[in-house]
């Protein structure tokens, strides 16, 4: 059964792990090529994560639906997409 909250948390709960790893790295001093991978992987599974609450998982092969989806987080955030001038 199709479930986007579990999916969303599912995904979440990986991007965290990948946080925590990262910052286990950064601690060491170590590993740096590693973390980074990680801390890029981090942000794409939490970028999933929110895709997924949306029902959206789907559009992550459309860009203009990933950046649609991000600037409405943002904008009901209270938060400008726009870049700075």
């Amino acid at each position: 059964m199709h479930n986007p909250a579990a999916e969303a948390q599912r995904w979440w709960m990986q991007a965290l792990n990948d946080r925590a790893f990262v910052r286990a790295m950064a601690c060491e001093g170590r590993f740096f090529d590693k973390a980074c991978f990680n801390a890029q992987q981090a942000a794409e599974k939490a970028l999933k994560a929110c895709l997924s609450a949306e029902d959206l998982t789907s559009a992550l092969a459309d860009l203009e639906v990933v950046l649609g989806a991000a600037e409405r987080f943002l904008r009901a955030r209270g938060l400008s997409p726009a870049p700075p001038d």
